[in-house]
């Protein structure tokens, strides 16, 4: 059996133990870095199957013809984009530190920042940023989506979602292109300049590669949405039950990803019917699937409606 690879797994493969080393200590602040399946291709841009709807059988007696049916698939592009993280720092101010060394800082400050992008993008896709690739929340926009729950609420206050994800290659997984390099040059001492175009020296390191998300199966992601402030419009384990309805037997979730904040109304909604009365858990599941908050999670969020759109690509 093959072994199921996460980011860190593949980056390691063509980037330096610098990057890798810095995006494995990002996992806890970002979990779908190791949650999600993730791979390389060597282009930037490929071609996939999608499957938009079962096939089907059935019994037939003997002599007796059967229409023949098969899956139905369309070819979908899935398009890794360029994440730039590089960074420039004022000599002046290198000059000035005393203890602790500025470019490693900058370089993980940078490497945070692209990574918190990366993972934006898997959950808002073109509305987190316009240049970026297509994310679940593109194919998962409007309420009357068959895999999307709806909470409720309708002002954009506290706004969030949480997501349930089947992860793996006839899935959900995230693709790094370039045959998954982060690259990272030498830190180079050039002029910089300012806001008025005044030069100065400083120095600058690039940092960038490609990222993607390929989605082969329609099924493979759930969104519960608008859960808000509002009374009766958070996360609770009746939501919950009735996402994981929405996946097909035996092809649930892998995991589900949530903000901090609706993780803190899922507690709230179980300390009101402990039979002891005392605060609940922090919760780290529901109904046996693993539940994890991540900073890639909005708390304001725009209030989906039922309009049905374009299910775009991936």
């Amino acid at each position: 059996m093959a072994t199921r690879m996460t980011s860190a797994d593949v980056l390691a493969i063509n980037s330096s133990e610098e990057i890798v080393g810095i995006i494995t200590q990002l996992e806890s602040v970002f979990p779908e870095l190791r949650l999600f399946a993730a791979g390389a291709v060597a282009k930037t841009s490929y071609k996939t199957l999608v499957k938009t709807a079962a096939a089907t059988a059935g019994f037939r007696g003997i002599n007796e013809g059967l229409a023949r049916n098969r899956a139905t698939r369309v070819v979908r592009n899935v398009d890794c984009k360029y994440v730039d993280a590089s960074w420039d720092i004022d000599d002046a101010a290198v000059s000035a530190v005393e203890w602790g060394d500025p470019f490693a800082m900058e370089t993980e400050d940078s490497i945070e920042a692209q990574m918190a992008a990366v993972c934006t993008q898997i959950w808002y896709g073109l509305a987190a940023d316009a240049k970026g690739f297509m994310g679940v929340g593109t194919l998962l926009a409007t309420t009357d989506h068959p895999m999307v729950v709806d909470a409720g609420g309708s002002t954009v206050a506290g706004g969030t979602s949480l997501f349930a994800v089947r992860s793996n290659e006839r899935a959900a997984a995230l693709v790094w292109g370039k045959d998954g390099r982060i690259e990272a040059g030498e830190v180079k001492e050039q002029q910089l300049y300012d806001d008025e175009n005044k030069p100065y020296m400083g120095n600058f390191r690039k940092i960038a590669g490609y990222a993607g998300l390929q989605l082969t199966d329609y099924t493979c992601v759930g969104r519960i949405a608008n859960m808000t402030d509002e009374d009766g419009c958070g996360l609770t384990d009746d939501r919950v039950a009735t996402l994981l309805e929405t996946f097909p037997s035996g092809k649930g979730p892998d995991f589900m990803i949530t903000s901090k904040k609706a993780v803190g109304q899922l507690r709230a909604s179980r300390t009101t019917f402990n039979a002891t009365g005392a605060p609940a858990p922090y919760p780290t599941d529901a109904f046996g699937v693993l539940m994890f908050d991540s900073s890639a999670i909005s708390v304001a969020e725009a209030i989906l409606t039922a309009s049905v759109g374009d299910e775009g690509t991936t």
